[in-house]
């Protein structure tokens, strides 16, 4: 081990402040002999006086014992503080881990506690990275009942300041924190998959990209796209993806060993998803996944081996010609195909991955959109909106919108439905921040509670690296470390990486307390021994031995109090807190909680359709009619057949738009 040399104390500092603070002192004290009582101002005249050596002194006894103690007891007094800043080598030998100080954070957060993100009851990190010096990623792990909601979730939420995405598994954070958000100017979206009936609308299609085109105008290189643009082939590929991944058939095992199943399925899905998004781009009752299951029960062929599906893409290519993608896809599955029965055989694998949208109220959810992910991370200052829309015939609105994500703890069925909006809104943020030149206008973040149910996200640790540069937070809230490697078996300790702060609010799991024992570090540690002998000269005698031992075992993490937690840091330390008491938040007042009945009047319910006028605009936009101000006394009108007769076979009614919804 190598130990560094003590230097050698230098007593001519000290020396040099105790000369001039006992000549200082006696100065003063020979004032006072002359004028027999001291006076404040006697201090000011003995420091102007100072430099003037040939000024009188009453050198007696008295005085100079005086000027000796005063000057003596400062020398001590900054002689004991400076010993104790300095490093003592020996009580760092077997470890230098140490519990900080909440003042060593001072540094890095803000005064105004919106601009701050919430970590305890005492640490706060500012929310600006450049102040901070640190990411906005955070790893909170907890078993239930510890309070990840209701003392960190919450009063983050509370302080929100942009775009935010929340995963909330009961609604809890809906339900209490939705009044101060609306209070607070937001637009809130809720993707219901408990209870669909209340929920907003997603349709995956409408997230899939357009290809950016580079336009040089004047010197100016700037990235557009039109609505002829193509669409980006990878993000389909993407979705699919994802989709097998989170689904298993419940028909046919698929864990055979060989890949030539799912690879023919994920064939045959991406000429479906190509088919519709170019085939149906202008239909937006036709461009969804449910139509997807329509095709897919026209593929089986008839007793000459020819589907409506092949008669389909034959018109198809015709159309749009044998080089697009959609068609090159629906060759390869044909020519992997065999016999009628493996025909059969992976038709049913994929008919089975997406037959949960034959359920009305699935369907329902994904046939049209009004989530507006493309919303997030946008600019909340209208005319800087404006400016950023003038490039994209897709208008976005302003920033300002929470969406929460609804899952059912207890029935993870159509969680893969909240893993193909995370993957997309990814995407999303990937596009908005090139809109706004290379960063996102609005800050964004993503509270992922119980996390582990979304299933599996792809590429998840790539996207948490490449967000962290783009004005995004990601708070990844899981049970224990063995949730995490259920789904990210190679990927769980880069993930973390990721993350600048780790919060523990308590935990059983071995794994995830024998990780915290060892991230905690030792400590150096004194070590009493003490001896007797028993004899005519008994003695006894003690000693103090140096060990190194867990600044906190597992045992003593395991037994952590209700209300506390352990954060750390990298760079900067561990901490053992009190988790914040939401109480004392600003907003508190305006949000629900279940333990004080006074505030039910704050509850938030969340009404996805709004207005009737609303929900009238909706229809307009859905049938192509945009731009539109739909006065309070609007009527319909009832249309004959014979007047219907007329209306081209592209346009819907009202009537039809709403039953298809």
């Amino acid at each position: 081990m190598i130990v560094k040399k003590k230097k050698k104390q230098s007593f001519i500092v000290p020396a040099i402040i105790f000369l001039v603070l006992f000549y200082f002192v006696l100065r003063v004290m020979s004032l006072v002999s002359e004028a027999g009582e001291f006076d404040i101002e006697m201090l000011n005249t003995a420091l102007n006086t100072l430099y003037k050596l040939n000024t009188p002194l009453i050198l007696s006894r008295k005085n100079i014992m005086i000027s000796v103690f005063i000057a003596g007891f400062v020398v001590l007094f900054y002689e004991s503080y400076i010993l104790s800043q300095k490093e003592n080598i020996q009580e760092k030998t077997y470890g230098s881990s140490e519990w900080q100080s909440p003042k060593v954070l001072d540094k890095k957060k803000s005064k105004n506690i919106e601009e701050n993100i919430i970590l305890t009851k005492t640490e706060q990190v500012s929310k600006n990275p450049k102040i901070s010096k640190m990411n906005r990623h955070i790893l909170l792990i907890g078993r239930p009942g510890t309070g990840k909601s209701k003392f960190f979730l919450e009063p983050n939420i509370l302080n929100a300041t942009g775009s935010l995405v929340i995963t909330d598994p009961k609604g809890e954070l809906l339900r209490d924190c939705g009044n101060v958000l609306k209070m607070k100017g937001y637009d809130i979206k809720v993707l219901n998959l408990d209870n669909k009936a209340i929920s907003n609308f997603y349709n995956p299609f409408e997230y899939i990209r357009k290809v950016y085109t580079t336009m040089s105008d004047e010197d100016i290189d700037e990235y557009v796209y039109s609505e002829n643009s193509k669409i980006k082939e990878d993000d389909v590929m993407t979705l699919i993806n994802v989709l097998i991944k989170n689904t298993k058939s419940s028909e046919i095992d698929t864990q055979t060993g060989d890949p030539f199943w799912e690879k023919a399925e994920i064939l045959l899905l991406q000429a479906l998803f190509y088919y519709i998004l170019e085939e149906h781009k202008d239909d937006p009752l036709r461009k969804n996944i449910p139509e997807v299951l329509n095709l897919m029960r026209k593929a089986m062929p008839n007793e000459s081996g020819i589907s409506e599906l092949d008669i389909l893409f034959e018109d198809f290519a015709n159309k749009y010609g044998e080089d697009h993608i959609a068609v090159k896809q629906w060759l390869h599955f044909k020519a992997a195909q065999g016999a009628k029965k493996m025909i059969a055989t992976i038709i049913m694998m994929a008919t089975s991955r997406l037959a949960c949208f034959n359920i009305n109220e699935v369907k329902n959810l994904v046939l049209t959109d009004n989530i507006e992910l493309d919303r997030l991370g946008m600019p909340i200052d209208e005319d800087e909106l404006e400016e950023i829309n003038k490039s994209n015939p897709k208008k976005s609105k302003n920033g300002k919108v929470a969406i929460f994500v609804i899952i059912k703890p207890s029935d993870p069925t159509f969680n893969f439905i909240a893993s193909m909006m995370y993957t997309q809104i990814f995407q999303v943020i990937d596009e908005n921040a090139v809109r706004c030149g290379g960063t996102l206008a609005t800050p964004v973040d993503l509270y992922l509670d119980e996390f582990a149910q979304l299933g599996e996200i792809p590429n998840f640790k790539e996207e948490l690296a490449y967000v962290r540069g783009l004005n995004v937070g990601i708070v990844i809230s899981i049970q224990s470390l063995s949730q995490f490697k259920q789904f990210y078996k190679e990927t769980w300790e880069t993930i973390i990486d990721c993350c600048d702060t780790t919060i523990l609010l308590g935990s059983n799991s071995e794994t995830t307390l024998k990780y915290f024992e060892t991230m905690l570090g030792k400590k150096t540690w004194y070590k009493k021994s003490s001896g007797r002998t028993f004899s005519r000269q008994g003695s006894s005698s003690q000693n103090w031995d140096i060990v190194g031992r867990e600044l906190a075992n597992m045992n003593e993490i395991n037994m952590m109090g209700y209300g506390k937690c352990i954060v750390l840091i990298p760079n900067v330390g561990v901490f053992f807190s009190d988790l914040y008491d939401i109480k004392v938040h600003p907003y508190y007042k305006f949000m629900y909680d279940s333990w004080n009945k006074d505030t039910k009047k704050y509850m938030y319910i969340h009404n996805p359709k709004g207005t009737k006028e609303d929900e009238i605009s909706e229809i307009f936009s859905l049938i192509g009619i945009k731009n539109c101000k739909v006065i309070p006394k609007c009527k319909f009108e009832t249309v004959n057949e014979k007047e219907l007769e007329k209306i081209a076979d592209n346009v819907y009614t009202a009537e039809e738009v709403l039953k298809a919804r």
